[in-house]
């Protein structure tokens, strides 16, 4: 339930952030509780060794009170955005217009925490614990949050509404690993695609994934892979030639990584020299610069 948003900053730079789904939202909320719970019981062993019945009672309300509070708006307002719990699951908070969530936003959206998690349940409907023996009075249900985000643009929340944020995922840097696919046919076609072409952080990854695996791919797996990118494709330009999907990829990838003029002219010569015959363009493209 990922997807993404563009954000376009007051410096008119665009950003295109993948927005974390309510259900990766929840997953880092309970590793943070699970740290609460951790923390509360270290507080609570320490103050019992360390001073009275009373005031050690008094030191654990105060120490609940701190942490349930202030616990994700001090993390989210002095480390950019970011929870222990976010940081394992690589989550950030930040500004619908793309800064640096501000401490205003990071404590207004925890205050508002407490309305995303309504409804309470008394514990009694799950295990008979009363109320006075077990210290709680319920358990949330999440079903406020859930619906708010399931119903808004980029699955934002009710404290995510009222203070302009949004919950992204944080990519990894990654890298391609550079395959050899520049063979005469593949350079010939890939120096036919428009510069009018734009591709996306997205779909270069997808290109360059499937260019890694394709040794592990039947024939017919790679076609059916490809040639939705190729349709797509030749909708924006009909003029392109016609081709196998698997061999457009190939051609897409070589433009996207590996592409220099001076050195598709070295292979192209080479092959000429080869072949004996001046190599021509596929017919139907004209040719662009790459």
């Amino acid at each position: 339930m990922d997807t993404a948003a563009q954000v376009v900053t007051p410096e008119n730079i665009a950003f295109e952030y993948r927005v974390a789904g309510p259900f990766l939202r929840l997953a880092a909320l309970l590793l943070d509780w699970l740290i609460i719970g951790v923390l509360l019981i270290l507080v609570r062993i320490a103050s019992a060794f360390l001073l009275s019945f009373a005031i050690a009672n008094a030191v654990l309300l105060l120490s609940v009170f701190i942490l349930m509070w202030f616990y994700g708006a001090l993390f989210e307002a002095y480390w950019n955005g970011v929870t222990p719990g976010k940081a394992a699951l690589r989550l950030r908070v930040i500004s619908t217009d793309g800064r640096a969530v501000s401490g205003l936003q990071a404590f207004g959206r925890n205050v508002f925490r407490f309305v995303d998690l309504m409804p309470w349940v008394p514990l009694t409907v799950f295990w008979g614990i009363r109320a006075e023996t077990s210290g709680f009075s319920g358990a949330p249900l999440f079903l406020v949050a859930l619906l708010s985000a399931t119903l808004t643009r980029n699955y934002r929340r009710v404290g995510d509404l009222v203070c302009g944020t949004m919950v992204i995922v944080e990519e990894r840097e990654w890298r391609p690993q550079i395959m050899h696919v520049a063979t005469p046919t593949v350079v010939s076609l890939a120096r036919q695609i428009p510069d009018t072409f734009r591709v996306s952080r997205t779909l270069r990854r997808a290109v360059a994934r499937y260019v890694e695996r394709r040794s592990h791919l039947s024939p017919e797996r790679r076609a059916e892979m490809a040639r939705w990118l190729l349709e797509a494709f030749r909708g924006r330009y009909p003029q392109f030639p016609s081709v196998a999907p698997d061999l457009f990829l190939l051609a897409l990838y070589y433009r996207i990584f590996i592409a220099d003029r001076d050195r598709d002219e070295a292979i192209l010569d080479q092959h000429r020299v080869q072949q004996g015959a001046q190599v021509t363009p596929l017919p139907g493209a004209p040719k662009v610069a790459v």
